[in-house]
């Protein structure tokens, strides 16, 4: 095997070891946010395998990008927040934030490096993409695992970092019921492929008994409607793929994601009365508060009042400032009156707030791209083991994507799209056949220029 390729291996389990660690990676030391250990870990690591690439490929002497929608798209996002800090002044709390923030030019960037990373190193490998998936279930499962050990043995506070009835490893408890959703839709949709067997698939299922349970304590009304939506995605797309559709071999063959669908639409309906009947140890109340819509649009409107500010947008992470400039009036009659608050009502509508209508055309080009990339994944003829992944990584997506959109879903879930997308990228790699070849050979002056705007745009 060449050095490059070896290389390239260490990459892969890097990133396979990111997958399997990000749910449920914490240090057990009360004043380190769970949140902050996460994007620290996510970031040391996306900066070691981009080393490792570059070396990799100056080795190769060439570098073989895949021609993808979805890259284009992604970079469209970093492109618009760059315009916006240039524009708006460049200011600190914009390029970096003052905490973990994702709507910040450096998260975005890492976000775009995470999904590049994976679509360049997990190309027409669909066995390490399995892995990674795997690697990912199988981290969400220990989240889980922790989770319940924390309702059944309340004392047990992990160096604090468990506290109170919502205190878990992930982030905040709406965050956690997202990651659960999450988890069972994959736990879900993986358990049902044919090449599945055995002992893994009894792991899956138990998982997604687990997940539920968790989820009904949880009780978000916004996850269930995501999990309702996936279990009904997965059964349709599975069937537009298959080229054959009836109801009584959808029944036979999909059973498990529609009893799933099922169950979610009776708590989407009836979760608040349900979980008032719950034992109070495991009766949890929580209470998210965050602008509304109306709210959200309100700032807009008076946030946005020139061209300028409407193209380019008030600055990467300042819908802090705005909101207490421009709050509704209204609010100032709530228990809620002194609330900063980080984000509007969901990531990509606060969006048009501080990155401008290019940064939100630049997410719908994302989204839009992604959808373009999963349907058109579905319609081509894959291997068996290719196709299960292309349809739940699609679903997966559209569930995050719609988090994004409607809900507070936070930096490491943000992160988690991006890197199941370059994963979706992947798999339709090979169907690229020759990509877009980059000489990185140092004989000639075009590859010696290639390498310096690496090492440049790496640094940078």
């Amino acid at each position: 095997m060449p050095r490059f390729e070896t290389i390239d291996a260490v990459s892969r389990w890097i990133l396979i070891g990111l997958m399997a660690f990000l749910p449920f990676l914490f240090v057990p030391i009360q004043w380190i946010d769970v949140v902050s250990i996460k994007v620290v870990a996510v970031s040391l690591a996306l900066v070691v395998v981009v080393i490792l690439w570059m070396v990799a490929r100056i080795m190769e002497s060439a570098a073989r990008i895949p021609k993808s929608i979805g890259i284009a798209a992604a970079l469209a996002l970093p492109i618009a927040y760059a315009l916006s800090v240039a524009v708006t002044g460049g200011r600190e709390v914009s390029l970096l934030g003052r905490g973990v923030e994702a709507d910040t030019l450096a998260f975005v960037c890492l976000e775009f490096s995470a999904i590049a990373l994976m679509a360049l190193l997990f190309s027409g490998r669909v066995r390490e993409i399995l892995l990674s998936i795997y690697a990912f279930i199988l981290g969400g499962a220990i989240l889980a695992l922790i989770e319940i050990m924390h309702f059944l043995i309340p004392s047990l506070s992990l160096g604090g970092v468990l506290t109170g009835q919502t205190g878990n490893v992930f982030g905040s408890w709406h965050a956690f019921a997202m990651m659960m959703g999450l988890v069972l839709l994959l736990a879900v949709g993986f358990a049902g492929a044919p090449f599945v067997r055995g002992w893994w698939r009894i792991i899956l299922y138990s998982l997604a008994v687990l997940t539920t349970a968790l989820l009904i304590v949880s009780s978000f009304t916004d996850v269930w409607v995501g999990v309702f939506l996936g279990m009904l995605a997965l059964p349709a797309l599975r069937a537009w793929q298959s080229r054959h559709f009836s109801l009584s071999s959808l029944w036979h063959k999909e059973r498990i994601p529609l009893m799933v669908a099922a169950i979610a639409l009776v708590f989407v309906i009836f979760g608040g009365s349900i979980q008032s009947v719950l034992p109070s140890r495991i009766q949890v109340t929580h209470i998210e508060v965050r602008p509304s819509w109306s709210g959200t649009l309100s700032i807009a409107r008076q946030s946005l009042a020139t061209p300028r500010d409407m193209l380019f947008g008030t600055g990467p992470n300042t819908f802090t400032r705005q909101w207490g400039l421009h709050k509704p009036s209204g609010v100032n009659q709530t228990p809620f009156w002194n609330n900063d608050f980080r984000v509007g009502v969901a990531p990509i509508p606060t969006s048009l707030i501080t990155v401008g209508a290019i940064g939100l055309l630049a997410w719908v080009f994302f989204a839009l791209a992604i959808l373009w990339l999963a349907l058109s994944l579905i319609r081509l003829r894959l291997q068996p083991a290719a196709a299960f992944i292309a349809i739940n990584l699609s679903v997966a997506l559209l569930y995050l994507l719609g988090m994004q959109v409607f809900s507070m879903p936070g930096p490491v879930l943000s992160m988690l799209l991006f890197l199941f997308a370059g994963t979706l990228i992947a798999v339709r790699a090979p169907r690229y056949d020759q990509g877009i070849r980059v000489s990185l050979a140092l004989s000639d002056w075009r590859g010696r220029g290639s390498v310096a705007l690496s090492v440049v745009a790496v640094v940078f």
